[in-house]
């Protein structure tokens, strides 16, 4: 997985190697939830997922991906 910041939106990039129900949460450095994409089915192969963070500070954020029973935790800096 990989990100890229922008003005207000970040990717993140996901590629599977089979079919996968997939959730991408993102929270802020006090752990609260900005923003989230629950039990989303994705195909085989490199999926993209366009969070909007408009709504949010610049700063520090976690992108938490889990696929079936993986989870895996990535640390973003957001800037406006």
């Amino acid at each position: 997985t990989g990100s890229k910041t922008s003005v207000a939106k970040t990717t993140a990039e996901i590629l599977l190697t089979v079919p996968e129900r997939v959730s991408v949460v993102v929270y802020n450095s006090l752990g609260q939830i900005v923003w989230k994409r629950k039990n989303i089915l994705l195909p085989k192969g490199k999926s993209f997922f366009h969070i909007d963070l408009h709504d949010e500070s610049s700063g520090i954020y976690f992108l938490s991906l889990k696929v079936g029973n993986k989870r895996i935790v990535h640390k973003m800096i957001f800037i406006k």
